[in-house]
């Protein structure tokens, strides 16, 4: 009996694997290819998705410390920050699905026994019919294909919105380092209008010491000095808190850096709109969108296919104990589909398809949108930019210097070099504001546009 069955399965395998062979073209490297013989990049976004990230030893890494740079605050966000990193497991996931998805159904083994527990001679087990049997599952309608296809676009999509995730990573962590530059700025411009209303304090203290001017002068110039270490020391709580906030984007709730250095006042002309506008095709979003899409069909593909009953092959042996002899047995089952052919799941992937394309429409719609609001922010403070710099700010510097000979020469008035003390320092601060809205605004451009060319 052994022997028989050990033949038996042999046999029986060779067959399951000749019928699983016609059915379904092997893979060699165990992915299947997109229908319609499409090439391994993104069907409808026409570019592949972005390399998974690789977080491994992340955690061994030290966060910066001492002065900052902008590429060292980008490089810490991107391997410490928290939220980057769960896309590197929920990638994996998604390989595995890809993997699992290629599987082919188990081989069933079915035994069972016949004619027992009869009467006179057929009492007890003597007549028993013993039966074992080998089934195996073939799938039809290239359903291990679909499978694949739809698992490796899910793969795809969790690929995009890690890019997405990161590209947000990056401008948050942008906008945190432009604000820590320009708190510092603010700080330092804070601390030369503290030495400077000293300055005058002393100018106008030796002024009212000589009779020259009243007492009252000396009065403002202290409420000058006050007011500006009041304005320093808050100052100073901003630059503390910025410094936070850029340490959190790499996970640390504690700054162990010092500072930070750049070129602040390093502002490149802009190009066109028409021509930034040219780019916007690349941006995450709608690639991820186009993704979703494609996924969306390919789920249409696999519900359709899920409608071809698939064939169950078998094959065993029997024994007959009452004349002790064994039989072969061959069998095919095909499912009768009284009940519909899976037509209610098809038409929610039909419905989903139309969704998501309604979903891509107004992303698109979102991201032209944000386009056409930030780009006007960054050419305005550009163009503010190259008008404090070449014009407004020498005309205060020049009308301050020379108010502060006047007053010490007696023929300006205390109130003129207080008005041209803050027109300056107000001047100096918006031109600050405007340095920081226009970086800020620009990473905003190349955030859209999938990140800086």
């Amino acid at each position: 009996m052994g022997v028989v069955l050990k033949s038996f399965s042999r046999k029986l395998c060779v067959i399951s694997l000749l019928a699983v062979a016609a059915c379904e073209a092997p893979y060699i490297d165990g992915a299947a290819p997109q229908p319609g013989n499409q090439k391994s990049q993104n069907p409808v976004s026409g570019s592949p998705p972005p390399a998974a990230p690789n977080y491994k030893g992340a955690a061994d890494i030290k966060e910066p410390t001492g002065v900052v740079s902008m590429r060292q605050a980008l490089a810490s966000a991107l391997l410490k920050n928290p939220e980057l990193e769960t896309f590197s497991w929920k990638i994996r996931a998604a390989e595995a699905r890809r993997i699992q998805a290629g599987r082919i159904p188990n081989p069933e083994i079915e035994a069972t026994v016949a004619e027992v527990g009869g009467s006179d001679e057929r009492k007890g087990f003597d007549s028993a019919e013993i039966t074992f049997a080998l089934k195996q599952e073939i799938e039809l309608g290239s359903k291990r294909t679909n499978r694949i296809s739809v698992a490796k676009i899910e793969g795809d999509i969790a690929r995009w919105e890690y890019q997405r995730k990161r590209l947000d990573v990056l401008l948050k962590t942008t906008k945190a380092f432009i604000e820590v530059m320009a708190v510092k700025r603010r700080l330092s411009l804070s601390e030369r209008k503290l030495e400077l209303t000293k300055q005058v304090r002393e100018v106008v203290a030796k002024r009212v010491k000589a009779g020259v001017v009243a007492a009252l002068d000396e009065t403002k110039a202290r409420v000058s000095v006050s007011t500006a270490e009041i304005e320093l020391d808050r100052i100073r709580s901003e630059f503390d808190a910025s410094k936070k906030h850029l340490a959190s984007t790499w996970g640390s709730t504690v700054p162990i850096f010092s500072d930070v250095k750049g070129n602040f006042e390093n502002v490149s002309s802009i190009a066109p709109i028409e021509k930034i506008k040219e780019r916007i095709s690349i941006n995450p979003d709608l690639k991820q969108q186009a993704t979703e899409v494609d996924l969306r069909r390919s789920i249409i593909r696999l519900e359709k296919s899920e409608s071809i009953p698939d064939i169950t092959l078998s094959m065993g042996v029997k024994r007959l104990r009452e004349v002790n002899d064994n039989t072969f047995l061959f069998g095919v089952s095909v499912p009768v589909p009284v009940f519909g052919l899976n037509p209610g799941a098809v038409e929610e992937a039909e419905r989903n398809l139309e969704q998501s394309k309604v979903e891509r429409q107004a992303t698109n719609l979102r991201v032209r949108t944000s386009l056409n609001e930030s780009y006007p922010v960054m050419a305005s403070a550009y163009r503010q930019i190259v008008a404090l710099k070449n014009d407004v700010l020498p005309a205060a510097q020049l009308a301050f210097d020379a108010t502060q000979r006047g007053y010490r020469e007696g023929n300006v008035g205390f109130l003129d070099v207080l008005y041209a003390q803050r027109t300056l320092f107000e001047v100096q601060a918006q031109y600050i504001d405007t340095l920081e809205a226009f970086h800020k605004s620009k990473a905003d451009v190349e955030r859209l546009l999938g990140g800086s060319e």
